[in-house]
């Protein structure tokens, strides 16, 4: 029995000095490398333009990031700040009563919103709620456009309600209203060019 393990170890031991192989564990190949890179870029950029201030440019190197070789776990840090500085940009917005930039906002954090539940977690808001203000953005100036076109000022409510399309372009109340408030506005040139708005 000790012949058979003796000879077993002596063939593991030249099998293991012949064939090449050695405890020192290689570098990382190029393209290990070359990913850390290409994550690494993203990230150095969307941090400086985060501390710029841009957060606008910030969300778009980010979406760029993720459209190519970045994940959205390998960038999580920076994927939270930007999702959750552009809803708080929202939500100041919103309080002021720029429902318009709101809604842009909420938009541009709904259309990067992570599939990542880890980084769904860390956000302060959820899909739903943001889907929720946007809606909310739109009844305001909806609202808004409503009292100019009371008040006979069809240019101004025709104005508020093209506020809708860049963030909500499927709006179907805002859309109808333009094209009726539109429709009128013809109308009134046509039989009385000087009273028309």
């Amino acid at each position: 029995m000790r012949i058979v393990t003796f000879a077993g170890i002596c063939c593991l031991i030249l099998t293991v000095l012949f064939s090449g192989c050695s405890a020192v564990i290689d570098a990382p190949g190029p393209v290990v490398v070359e990913k850390e890179n290409a994550i690494q870029e993203p990230r150095k950029t969307i941090e400086r333009l985060l501390a710029e201030g841009s957060l606008v440019k910030a969300h778009d190197a980010l979406r760029d990031a993720i459209g190519g070789d970045a994940s959205e776990t390998s960038l999580a840090d920076v994927y939270e700040q930007v999702e959750n500085r552009l809803l708080g940009e929202a939500a100041r917005a919103e309080g002021k009563g720029h429902f318009d930039t709101a809604g842009r906002f909420y938009r541009m954090a709904l259309g990067l919103y992570p599939k990542s539940s880890q980084l769904r977690t860390a956000l302060v808001m959820t899909e739903e709620a943001i889907k929720l203000k946007i809606d909310e953005c739109a009844d305001e100036l909806m609202k808004s456009g409503l009292v100019a076109y009371r008040e006979g000022d069809l240019a101004e409510a025709v104005a508020v309600w093209e506020k809708i399309a860049p963030f909500y372009p499927d709006y179907s109340p805002s859309n109808v209203a333009i094209k009726t408030a539109k429709q009128q506005i013809e109308n009134l040139e046509r039989l009385a060019p000087d009273k028309a708005n």
